[in-house]
């Protein structure tokens, strides 16, 4: 029998795990970046390792997380962030060609609790938590005084969007995937959301 997850809010403990998980979520584009912000032989996660456990600014720090345990153990985490209404969180010029898709998917999002990264760890996926973690996500933007969810998906990835579709989201609107150096996806960015 597969025991239902709890969850719990990150501690600076936990920064290892997530930012490995941060980057399982977007599909590598997180090491790609860390690795862009490292000093000379510095590992790209040591550096997302320190933002997320450093960083209370970064909408990626470990206090927004939600981690979620089965017996204690960690098999996986969420975070998101609300999007301000007016947008004013960076300008598109500012971004690598990248994060622009994303950006701009974020900015028709505004006014949402964005899903910004939900990833379970290998050993735990296939057994019937990614529903789990989804509600609890549903339920962080309900306490956040939000009536909208939204979150970023790439078409490569039908697992999850598969999962999204039967937790209620629909498709709102599409971008095209700009790669990255070692990137090896391709297709469109979809900004997928519900209402709460």
């Amino acid at each position: 029998m597969t025991h239902a997850p709890t969850f719990r809010m990150g501690q600076p403990t936990d920064s290892a795990d997530l930012a490995l998980l941060f980057d399982a979520a977007s599909r590598r584009i997180c090491a790609w970046l860390w690795g862009t912000l490292a000093a000379p032989g510095q590992s790209c996660f040591e550096v997302g390792r320190q933002r997320i456990r450093d960083l209370p600014a970064a909408t990626s720090h470990h206090a927004n997380w939600h981690v979620a345990q089965v017996q204690g153990q960690t098999i996986g985490a969420l975070f998101g962030f609300s999007i301000p209404d007016p947008y004013d969180r960076v300008t598109l010029d500012e971004l690598p060609a990248t994060l622009r898709p994303m950006v701009e998917l974020e900015i028709v999002a505004k006014g949402c609790w964005l899903l910004q990264a939900v990833a379970l760890f290998p050993e735990h996926r296939g057994q019937g938590h990614g529903p789990a973690l989804v509600a609890h996500a549903c339920q962080a933007a309900r306490a956040a005084g939000h009536r909208r969810i939204a979150l970023q998906v790439e078409s490569p990835n039908t697992g999850a969007i598969a999962l999204y579709r039967r937790c209620g989201f629909t498709e709102w609107q599409r971008r095209v995937f700009v790669p990255f150096p070692g990137s090896d996806d391709a297709g469109d960015w979809i900004l997928m959301g519900k209402d709460l």
